[in-house]
């Protein structure tokens, strides 16, 4: 395993352990629905994309969210994945 490997586990390791306050924001935005994580970065407040993108990343990982389609940025117009929660029992 490479060294970006280990690092990469030991930080999923210690998210699945402890959900950050940022995760934590996330996860309430998306109770509202399926959104992108522009949308989410928008909602919260976020100008920067990597306050949200790595979170995603963690919780899809972990299962608790998934990527259920893509939809065009409302800026950007180009398509951007959009996340949802996975309901108890039904992770893909």
């Amino acid at each position: 395993m490479t060294t970006t490997e280990e690092t990469r586990l030991e930080g999923l390791t210690h998210a699945r352990l402890h959900l950050t306050p940022r995760a934590m924001l996330i996860l309430g935005a998306l109770r509202e629905g399926p959104m992108t994580a522009a949308e989410i970065a928008d909602k919260l407040g976020f100008s920067d994309l990597n306050a949200v993108k790595p979170r995603l990343h963690e919780l899809k990982a972990m299962g608790i969210v998934r990527v259920v389609g893509k939809r065009p940025n409302k800026r950007s117009g180009i398509n951007n994945a959009v996340y949802e929660l996975v309901e108890r029992g039904k992770a893909t």
